[in-house]
């Protein structure tokens, strides 16, 4: 199955998740995430939820992550071609706006150097067992990660379980060290 049709597949199967049903399961990768990594003293990207494409809800990690002596930092996007990323500090002071596309972004920006990032949760429609991630096409993830340190860990956040075949990748793509989901935590490089 080519990317084009499997993002398809995935957004369809996504839009299916009732809002309820989608912040139980983000609890419980939230509870995963924490039980499994420690954020102390650590700079983390996080992401901020797109509702209208049923994203895990991660107001719950965000709330914890603002909790656990870390800096937590976010993305927005700068729409001027060619298309990229900023990253922000936010804190649990930090107030929002939405942007042209329906994506919260921080009002007041404190800039953040993308390799002081020491873990970077990821946004996907699918992954597989292999750790390759199906993003939504644009390749900002993969162009962001591709400058981070390094070390960085790159934590994949699931609302499904890993796709039963391997998802077509690209030379410029960037393989997940982990993926969290509500059933399972999937590590994918045995050098961590």
């Amino acid at each position: 199955m080519n990317k084009s049709t499997l993002r398809q597949k995935y957004k369809e199967k996504r839009l299916k998740v009732s809002t309820e049903e989608i912040n139980n399961r983000s609890k419980i990768i939230s509870e995963k995430l924490f039980n499994e990594f420690s954020f102390q003293n650590k700079t983390v990207h996080t992401f901020l939820t797109i509702e209208r494409l049923n994203e895990i809800n991660t107001l719950f990690i965000n709330q914890d992550l603002f909790n656990s002596n870390c800096t937590v930092v976010t993305s927005i996007t700068n729409y001027t071609p060619p298309i990229s990323l900023m990253h922000s500090v936010i804190d649990e002071k930090s107030e929002f706006e939405i942007d042209e596309y329906n994506i919260p972004v921080p009002i007041n920006k404190i800039a953040v150097d993308v390799n002081k990032i020491d873990i970077v949760l990821i946004p996907l429609l699918a992954f597989d067992k292999l750790g390759n991630r199906l993003g939504y096409g644009k390749g900002l993830y993969d162009s962001f990660l591709n400058h981070c340190n390094p070390s960085c860990l790159k934590i994949g956040l699931s609302l499904f379980d890993a796709h039963h075949e391997t998802i077509p990748t690209e030379s410029h793509d960037i393989k997940l060290d982990y993926c969290i989901t509500p059933n399972k935590i999937y590590k994918f490089n045995n050098e961590i």
